[in-house]
């Protein structure tokens, strides 16, 4: 649910500039933003709690996904535009099993509104 969600800068539709793809994401919409607004803030105090990001939180979650039981190798693929964010996504944060089961209580208690993406509209051409 990122597209710069979990990084915090962004707090309302009014954030993203007029044009920006974004707007038209089911996710941003105004009925579905603040909504999904509450599950960031969650994830971002857990990872405050941790003392890393809610981006570098997520990349250690999925990471530890793995361990659970008939579950593969997990290989996450961060997205980054400047240096700066690599290396910040590099850092591995290992999560212990508590603080797994505390996210699964945060997921649990929130479902993601709207769908990732809009739907595909076929262009005649």
């Amino acid at each position: 649910m990122n597209h710069q969600m979990l990084t915090g800068k962004i707090r309302s539709r009014e954030d993203l500039p007029t044009g920006d793809f974004r707007r038209e994401y089911p996710r941003f919409q105004p009925d579905t933003f603040p909504i999904n607004l509450q599950l960031v803030d969650r994830i971002q105090d857990l990872a405050a709690k941790r003392g890393c990001t809610a981006a570098q939180l997520a990349i250690g979650w999925t990471l530890a996904l793995q361990r659970r039981p008939n579950m593969p190798t997990i290989i996450p693929i961060p997205g980054a535009t400047t240096a700066e964010r690599v290396k910040e996504n590099a850092m591995v944060v290992e999560l212990s099993d508590e603080e797994m089961v505390g996210i699964d209580e945060v997921l649990a208690r929130f479902e993601v509104r709207g769908e990732r993406y809009p739907p595909y509209v076929p262009v005649n051409t």
